[in-house]
């Protein structure tokens, strides 16, 4: 597993190359919105790239990991940082 972007905030990373990777990438994208372990409603949801970088874009609280056999977009709520 390989963390490959977090942002929380106004702490930015390199968002052009994670959205790169996620152009580039030959794994599929699995996305989930909150927690895991709180059992999200929208939990490893597959989406396609151009879906992911949107939402990548598009969140404040955004988690971009790529594991073995899946790149995972995680964003999170304000409430989920409590």
């Amino acid at each position: 597993m390989r963390r490959i972007y977090c942002i929380m905030g106004d702490h930015e990373c390199d968002s052009e190359g994670t959205i790169k990777f996620l152009e580039e990438t030959p794994k599929p994208i699995k996305y989930t919105h909150g927690l895991g372990f709180r059992s999200p409603t929208i939990h490893k949801v597959p989406v396609n790239r151009e879906k992911a970088i949107k939402i990548f874009k598009e969140n404040g609280l955004c988690d971009v990991t790529e594991h073995d056999d899946y790149v995972h977009v995680n964003t999170f709520s304000g409430n989920d940082m409590w």
